[in-house]
Formats: C-alpha cells, sequence, structure tokens
C-alpha cells in the first residue's frame, strides 16, 4: 500500500523514532510496513525512505540496493535493485575521513543540500528472516543513504541547520511541487 511522505516542516519528521526490540522484526504488521515502505520509496523515485517519513515514529527504514548484491534482509526485488530492510539500525563503525557531496530527500522534494558523511559504515539491524541482528558493510552511496535515513529515525534533517530566508525557499519549493503533482 502507497503510504502519504510527510514533508518539511511537519513536525513529527523532527520525532525521535522507537525501537522495534527484539522478537517483533518478524511479526505481519512489520512486513507489511516494510512493503509498504518499498512501494512508497519505489513510487516517488527515491533511494531510501525511513518509517517516519510517514508518520510511523518507529526505528526501520528501506533502500534500494545493487541487484547483483548479495545481501540479507530484502523484501522487493526488481528487475534494477532490490530493497533491503534496517530494523533498529545502528552504525557501529565509520571509515575514513567524512566527504562532502549533494544530497536530496523525499521529504524535502526540489531542494538539495550539501551534506558531510563517512564514506564506509558498518551498521548492525535485525534480520528480518532470523531474527538475529546482522552487520552490514556499507560503501559509498549505500553508506550515504543509510547515514541519511538513520539522520531520520534521530529526528534529524539537512534542513535542520537553515535559516530563515533559506526555510522559506526550502518552503516556497515543497509548495510548487506539491501544485504540480495535484495537476
Amino acid at each position: 500500500m502507497l503510504r502519504k511522505l510527510l514533508y518539511y516542516p511537519h513536525p513529527n519528521l523532527k520525532l525521535i523514532s522507537d525501537e522495534v526490540g527484539d522478537g517483533w522484526a518478524q511479526s505481519s504488521e512489520l512486513k507489511d510496513l516494510y512493503a509498504d515502505l518499498a512501494e512508497t520509496m519505489i513510487s516517488n523515485i527515491g533511494i531510501g525512505l525511513a518509517a517516519t517519513q510517514v508518520d510511523i515514529p518507529m526505528r526501520v527504514f528501506v533502500m534500494a540496493v545493487a541487484k547483483n548484491s548479495s545481501r540479507r534482509n530484502i523484501v522487493r526485488e526488481s528487475a534494477r535493485f532490490n530493497v533491503q530492510v534496517f530494523v533498529d539500525p545502528v552504525i557501529e563503525e565509520h571509515f575514513d575521513d567524512l566527504f562532502t557531496y549533494e544530497e536530496g530527500c523525499l521529504s524535502v522534494p526540489g531542494v538539495t543540500e550539501e551534506v558531510q558523511r563517512w564514506p564506509q559504515i558498518a551498521v548492525s539491524a535485525w534480520d528480518i528472516e532470523s531474527n538475529q541482528r546482522l552487520r552490514f558493510d556499507l560503501y559509498g552511496i549505500e553508506a550515504r543513504c543509510a547515514q541519511h535515513e538513520i539522520d531520520h529515525l534521530d529526528g534529524k534533517m539537512f534542513t535542520d541547520g537553515y535559516g530563515g530566508v533559506k526555510r522559506d525557499i526550502a518552503k516556497r519549493k515543497i509548495k510548487k511541487f506539491l501544485r504540480e503533482e495535484s495537476r
């Protein structure tokens, strides 16, 4: 089921998500949520989506990964990519120096921002098949995406440092996007 996205500056985007907890990653309700997040992300042409972005304050996000990936936690497959689920993700390690790259966000359509991220991270999360914690070594765009989505789960967005003028510009761009979408 396609979920409705929250858009900046919706106050619920600032909420810190609740942990799912041991034993719940395999529940039927959460499996439905995983599928809904994947469908919503793909429909909105995104590469990642946190549950908070659809007004569900749970520590869950989905991310598109390369089709040839041998990763676990795949909830949906397509011709181009697989969708991986992260339940209660924690960044355990980061490697190399921070680097800056331009990012966008489904909750801030039409706006991009230069953001510093680590190029390589290790994330632990619940496996949706075995209900065990697994380690995922992520590089490049996958590492960047995971950090972006974990920020959402922690109530953070790249717009947090925006002053009045930049905030107003972002709001205008979002209103324009939503007007064009409704046509």
